[in-house]
């Protein structure tokens, strides 16, 4: 297994802040020629982590993000900055390099599907790609030293990703089995738009994933009644939820309508799958407000076993069964909303 200290986000920040300044590499990564200026740390008060101009006069900028860990206050009010930069800065090159936590929830185009940001996103196999390219004959013993021990430590780390039974960091290990649950679903969905976003539970700071889920995206909408309303499935630690999204609207007709589409799904979904328990989702109910609430539980393989599993077949089989599990749910959406779309709601 592999076992080996992690390279915190500073330090990686030095180092490529190192290789960027004296090597091609950033523009190997981003394709991009310098133009006459050199590269730059943290311009725009570190709204960036890099920027340099390109050879089309055109500014480059870098985000790089090796964690999600941290103040989310701090993550979402930068990521808000950069959203209005962006906005007000069109004509520029923007990039997104991304590793460990932020490559698989930030990643595979999430900031530009989910926050309309045109950031074309980097991340293992191309920094690894590029860096194994690189002619470090120039630098120092220590300095050549340092920079093969970080590439080493990238090479092995994708490689846990890519195996996760290799991993004995936990938290990392919870999120390649999660990407390879993705990669399961996304070859048996491939005819349709649904994705899978793998998000840790906004604002969690602890190093256990127990609310780290993969959350369908974009949600199956219908309209009921005049409002309109959204199904979408989420997998979390305590089993594979069915969500609602309901509109503002008054307490009793939140409340009734949730009743009345929970045994609609019940009826539909107990013919395929094991359901199980849910807790009261319907509190405080605000009149002006949408709200997510949850639905059902169905019971799937049980996350923290897979995470468990020691040997690389075992973590493909039970990823191959969750994955499964998935598939089947998102393909009964449609008939379950036109079941709901159809029957009548009671009235309230």
């Amino acid at each position: 297994m592999l076992a080996f200290l992690p390279y915190s986000e500073r330090s990686q920040r030095e180092l490529l802040s190192h290789l960027f300044i004296h090597t091609d590499l950033l523009e190997r990564l981003t394709g991009i020629p310098k133009g006459k200026a050199s590269v730059e740390r943290e311009p725009n008060n570190g709204l960036f982590a890099f920027t340099y101009s390109g050879s089309d006069g055109l500014p480059v900028y870098l985000y790089f993000r090796a964690s999600t860990i941290g103040s989310p206050k701090t993550e979402y009010d930068q990521i808000r900055e950069q959203a209005s930069f962006i906005h007000r800065n069109p004509d520029a090159h923007y990039f997104a390099l991304l590793l460990r936590e932020a490559w698989f929830e930030w990643g595979d185009d999430y900031l530009r599907r989910r926050l309309e940001l045109p950031i074309h996103q980097l991340g293992y196999a191309e920094l690894l790609s590029h860096f194994a390219e690189l002619d470090l004959t120039s630098f120092p013993a220590p300095s050549q030293a340092d920079i093969q021990a970080y590439y080493r430590y990238l090479q092995k780390e994708y490689e846990g990703i890519l195996s996760p039974a290799k991993l004995v960091d936990m938290r990392l290990r919870q999120y390649a089995i999660l990407w390879h649950i993705r990669r399961e679903i996304n070859k048996r969905l491939s005819s349709t738009p649904v994705e899978w976003d793998i998000r840790t539970q906004p604002h969690v700071h602890s190093s256990h994933l127990d609310q780290v889920f993969m959350r369908q995206y974009p949600p199956y909408r219908l309209q009921n009644e005049g409002f309109e309303i959204s199904l979408f499935w989420e997998l979390g630690k305590d089993g594979l939820f069915l969500r609602m999204g309901l509109p503002p609207m008054r307490e009793k007709a939140a409340r009734s309508l949730h009743s009345y589409i929970r045994k609609q799904a019940q009826f539909y979904l107990a013919e395929r799958f094991i359901l199980g328990r849910t807790r009261g989702t319907l509190k405080g109910i605000d009149t002006y407000h949408a709200r997510e609430v949850n639905l059902l539980r169905v019971e799937v393989p049980a996350f923290h076993e897979l995470t468990q599993a020691a040997h690389p077949d075992a973590i493909r089989t039970a990823s191959e069964k969750v994955a499964e599990e998935l598939v089947q749910a998102v393909k009964l959406l449609p008939e379950l909303s036109k079941r709901i779309e159809t029957a009548p709601i009671p009235s309230r």
